[in-house]
């Protein structure tokens, strides 16, 4: 396993027009099957770090005992080993003066909220009639199986609530606050108050001693819309907790009156704090590892601020695409990457920013830096320089393995050097960019709820370097059909072709395969006045923007429709296409309004001039999917 601190190779990219299946840096991929049936070994909420800087937790089950009595179990990793572990807790020990105390009639676990040298930190809440009315601090001693005194953190009503904000990097304190308000909301006798809280009283737990500190208040300005803490950073020094204002509701509209949200950097040795405007929904943070600057970015306008902490003033500001999503630093601070939002942004890409001057140094495809399938939200990091956590993307259902990727990111990256792999990337992703505009400044599109436009479902790239598109435009309420572009990396269109359609029918494009002569094989399937009944067709383009042939299956539900499945065709070097998918059987009525349809798995193959042949041989039972009329 390698040391994230020890500086690493330079950055060597190898690209083609297919994807890559692992990131293009040093990387160790964790074998994790281990988790595969727990409620939450996937990314998800409960995976958090434990520790500044060493120690992960990815979610938590319960071992039962033949003498009723249980374990809680959860499963981490540790950073600077690259291993799984188990944190083994005995709830069996917990002490009946601490049930007392929290009005537990059974045991329940608490939030774990920091793990170091075998010393566990919880948080547990005390509950009359269901309702949350304190919280108090207990640690647990995983070597001599022992719980501590528990000490109240603050009680939990109408107008106060605890905060927990986190540890600091030198692991030395927890931080948290009471929440306070003046008024309470409440928009009926059903409805939960609603906290909107304008003083926080700032308190600390020392995880060495186990005791706790009173730091002081922080007033928040007088706002329509009050704002919350989205995000809590510590500088590495220890000085400095971070604190970023946050609404997601608000968005400059809720309160357009009001004050801009604030970084609140706050000196926890002489309890003293300064304020500095920040863009609305700061997704992406991080402070430089001397502790002297934050780096913000904005979900909202895709800006980017750069801010040093001991003037608290900004200094460099640029803008970037929108819908950022988060930072991840490198070891050594020299750059960071950016990604965006999966689903919104125009530019699926991962982008690679000098801390310095915040200058873009290279973008890259975001599927050819984590694979295939890869989003925003398979991305976890260790604080400060720690590697990325990924998850591989499994296509298949037979795929079984889980696997976690280690990236580690190299020490330095450069700018784009013309002609080379980063640059070829760039102008992939630029394209992407601006086919995406086309599409939108070109297709007409319905607002109707019944209509959704579907603007761009695929984007491939030729053997001839350009790239072609695929998308859906309505021609009227009930029509619509696909048009298939080629164009420049520039943006300029080489060639438009329209796939002939029906009345009364809405198509959906998809896969795209590029063929040697700058065409492409497309996968399609169009659906016929408005209904869930849907065809298959697969059409052949030429480099010129010629269909060389169009074929289209029979349609759903008669005897003999082949639904194709085009993650499973493979295109052989003659040009020809092995298929497989289901094929229609028969539709049975089980219910009201339940149907369901009968299928039997086929293969068949694609000749070159669009000849389909049958090719299946085993008669397996049916299959059953489920369709709701």
């Amino acid at each position: 396993m390698k040391n994230v601190t020890s500086i690493l190779t330079v950055l060597i990219l190898t690209f083609s027009t297919v994807l890559m299946a692992q990131p293009p840096w040093d990387t160790d991929t964790l074998d994790y099957n281990h988790l595969a049936g727990w409620p939450r070994a996937q990314f998800s909420d409960e995976q958090v770090p434990l520790n500044a800087t060493r120690y992960y937790q990815f979610g938590r089950d319960t071992e039962r005992h033949a003498d009723k009595t249980w374990t809680t179990i959860r499963r981490a990793m540790d950073f600077e080993t690259g291993k799984f572990f188990d944190l083994r807790t005995s709830n069996q020990s917990f002490p009946q003066r601490h049930m007392d105390t929290l009005n537990m009639k059974s045991i329940s676990n608490g939030e774990l909220v920091h793990y170091a040298n075998d010393v566990s930190t919880y948080v547990y809440r005390k509950s009359v009639n269901y309702q949350t009315r304190g919280h108090y601090f207990v640690q647990y001693n995983h070597k001599t199986d022992s719980w501590s005194d528990l000490i109240y953190m603050g009680p939990h009503t109408d107008k106060q609530y605890i905060r927990k904000l986190g540890f600091d990097m030198n692991d030395r304190y927890y931080y948290y606050a009471q929440a306070m308000q003046d008024s309470v909301i409440r928009r009926g006798h059903n409805y939960a108050p609603e906290y909107h809280p304008t003083r926080y009283k700032l308190e600390r737990l020392d995880l060495r001693k186990f005791k706790t500190e009173i730091l002081f208040t922080l007033h928040m300005p007088e706002r329509e819309v009050v704002l919350h803490f989205e995000a809590v950073l510590f500088t590495p020094d220890g000085k400095r907790m971070i604190l970023l204002e946050y609404d997601d509701s608000a968005y400059e509209k809720d309160g357009p009156n009001d004050p801009p949200p604030l970084a609140y950097i706050i000196d926890v040795e002489d309890n003293s704090y300064k304020t500095v405007e920040i863009p609305w929904t700061p997704y992406g943070n991080f402070i430089t590892p001397d502790s002297k600057y934050l780096i913000v970015g904005s979900y909202l306008k895709g800006s980017i601020l750069k801010i040093d902490l001991n003037e608290a003033k900004v200094v460099k500001q640029v803008t970037s695409t929108k819908t950022i999503f988060d930072f991840y630093m490198a070891p050594s601070g020299n750059y960071f990457l950016i990604t965006y939002d999966y689903e919104k942004t125009p530019r699926k890409v991962v982008d690679f920013r000098s801390t310095g001057d915040l200058g873009l140094l290279t973008t890259m495809q975001l599927e050819q830096l984590f694979g295939k399938g890869a989003k925003h939200e398979m991305f976890r990091q260790g604080l400060y320089g720690r590697p990325i956590l990924s998850r591989e993307f499994k296509t298949k259902a037979s795929d079984k393995k889980a696997l976690l990727i280690l990236n580690y990111l190299p020490e330095y990256i450069g700018p784009v050097k013309p002609g080379s792999p980063q640059a070829l990337a760039l102008a992939k992703a630029e394209s992407i960019a601006k086919a995406k505009q086309y599409i939108k400044n070109s297709y007409a599109e319905f607002t109707q709820e019944k209509y959704i436009p579907k603007n761009l479902e695929a984007v491939s790239f030729t053997s001839d370097g350009n790239v072609i598109i695929s998308g859906e435009r309505h021609l009227d309420n009930e029509t619509s059909a696909t048009y298939v572009t080629k164009l420049s990396p520039e943006g300029k269109v080489i060639w438009e072709t329209k796939i002939p359609g029906e009345q009364g029918a809405t198509s959906s494009p998809g896969f795209h395969f590029t063929a040697n002569d700058g065409g492409c094989i497309m996968f399609n399937r169009y659906y016929h006045n408005m209904k869930s009944f849907g065809c298959s067709r697969i059409t052949r383009f030429d480099g010129s923007g010629k269909i060389t042939y169009d074929y289209k299956f029979i349609r759903e539900p008669n005897p003999g429709h082949k639904d194709v499945d085009s993650e499973d065709a493979v295109l052989l070097p003659d040009g020809s296409l092995k298929l497989k998918g289901l094929s229609f059987v028969e539709r049975k009525q089980f219910g009201q309004g339940d149907w369901r349809n009968l299928y039997r798995p086929w293969t068949g193959n694609m000749s070159p001039n669009g000849e389909f042949t049958d090719t299946t041989t085993d008669q397996l039972p049916p299959q059953e999917k489920s369709y709701w009329k």
